[in-house]
């Protein structure tokens, strides 16, 4: 990358040395106007006028599809009387996130609350390069010194007048911009690729998964009418069984929220279960008396499965791995398998198949339900079932595969950080002058 002939002072200690011609000025001098709407927010409709709001506001760019709001246009006029967007003007999130900007892209919306609308001076300050200079890591170190909050960062008005911004001449300023957009959507189309590169490897575990547990491993094996439609053919020598006759616990935690304690016994649900593993990164406690009561004759214990029952992720499962006393809420259904016909890790994998999510779907129909895993129709589930040495093999088969495709997931993921990395560090070297930029590198 080339540099400049020349550099000085900026008198900045977070910005450091910047090109000879370049200036280090107060943010708010150099706007032609600042509307910050906070204060009131429109009535909220089911159609209208799109409300970008602080969720909208995310990379650089505003993405519709993260928050759809809508108010009645003549209701925003009054609060877009503060200042009526226009192409180009830049975006500044307040509060929840902190510091996210965009260019305006479209004039036929409206601003929420925590959403702040620059516009520079003509001939001083270009709002594009305005963009990044506010994405950059510098500004965005700087701009949390004067943050305040507990909960969210935000930061007031009065404090706006203490930001900095560092400005080469005009003309440098949209050759910057011009080179970022070009080379951010470079990486963006990258990290792209790469992001569905990794929904790719989980499609295929997926459909290993399916194939193992239904189908077996043996791709030679002769198959037989497993006798449900929606199941179709099985390998010769596996069953079809109801899954209360291989579980002699297969019930659903407390269904009325407790009065917790600060101390006691941990009290879990559906948040502690995700991608096949305990989580207890946090959790209420109830008292040791409620537990006891729950418990009585249904403790969770190593080696039990529980599967989530409610919300997106429903029909998650793990094993218990851990000694761990606790309770259960009712988003949370507890299994435990008679070993000698089911391998708990087994049927932990058959609540991802694809038949699995068919016979929800199905129960939960005929049932008359809203969408949570009905136990009592779970207790009815049909599913198909080896010998007890082929479900080990099959268990086994699926950790090895499965492993094989995270390790590239891991890989894949650390490549998109690398890319994040990158653009982050590209968008700071060039918008402080530490390389340099010209025509000619903005075709």
């Amino acid at each position: 990358m080339v540099r400049y002939e020349r550099y000085k002072d900026s008198g900045v200690e977070w910005v450091g040395e910047i090109p000879e011609g370049w200036e280090v000025l107060p943010l708010t001098k150099y706007l032609e106007s600042i509307a910050d709407y906070r204060g009131r927010t429109p009535k909220k409709i089911e159609s209208g006028m799109f409300l970008v709001t602080a969720k909208n506001i995310k990379n650089g760019r505003i993405d519709y599809s993260l928050s759809e709001e809508y108010v009645d246009a003549e209701d925003a006029q009054a609060l877009l009387s503060r200042g009526v967007p226009k192409l180009g003007d830049v975006l500044f999130t307040t509060e929840a996130p902190l510091g996210e900007v965009a260019n305006i892209d479209r004039e036929d919306i409206a601003l929420a609350q925590r959403v702040i609308k620059f516009r520079g001076k003509k001939e001083i300050l270009d709002n594009y390069f305005l963009k990044y200079f506010l994405m950059s890591d510098p500004f965005q170190q700087d701009l949390i010194t004067f943050a305040t909050g507990s909960t969210a960062l935000g930061i007031k008005a009065s404090k706006l007048s203490k930001l900095i911004i560092v400005a080469p001449p005009t003309n440098d300023q949209i050759n910057i911009a011009n080179y970022l957009d070009r080379k951010t959507a470079e990486i963006d189309e990258l990290i792209a690729q790469k992001e569905r590169l990794i929904e790719l490897y989980e499609e295929e575990k997926t459909a290993i998964i399916n194939q193992a547990v239904t189908k077996g491993i043996d791709p030679d094996v002769k198959l037989k009418d497993s006798g449900v439609d929606w199941l179709g053919e099985i390998p010769e020598g596996w069953e079809v069984k109801k899954l209360n006759w291989m579980t002699p616990i297969l019930t659903c935690g407390l269904a009325s929220t407790p009065s917790y304690s600060l101390e006691g016994i941990p009290f879990l649900s559906a948040q502690n279960v995700k991608d096949n593993q305990l989580i207890l990164d946090t959790y209420k406690y109830i008292p040791f008396e409620l537990h006891n009561k729950l418990t009585k004759y249904r403790k969770p214990e190593q080696g039990d499965l529980l599967v989530t029952r409610v919300g997106a992720g429903i029909g998650d499962a793990c094993i218990v791995d851990v000694d761990f006393e606790f309770s259960i809420y009712v988003s949370l259904t507890h299994i435990r398998v008679n070993k000698n016909d089911l391998h708990n890790k087994f049927l932990m994998h058959f609540f991802s198949t694809d038949y699995f999510r068919l016979l929800n779907k199905v129960e939960t129909y005929q049932g008359g339900g809203v969408g949570n895993l009905n136990v009592e129709n779970m207790k009815n589930y049909r599913i198909p079932i080896p010998p007890i040495n082929e479900q080990k093999s099959i268990v086994e088969h699926i950790e090895t595969e499965t492993a094989r495709i995270d390790a590239k997931v891991a890989k894949t993921k650390r490549i998109i950080e690398l890319q994040k990395e990158y653009r982050t560090a590209l968008i700071s070297e060039v918008v402080t002058g530490k390389i340099k930029i010209t025509e000619e590198t903005t075709p």
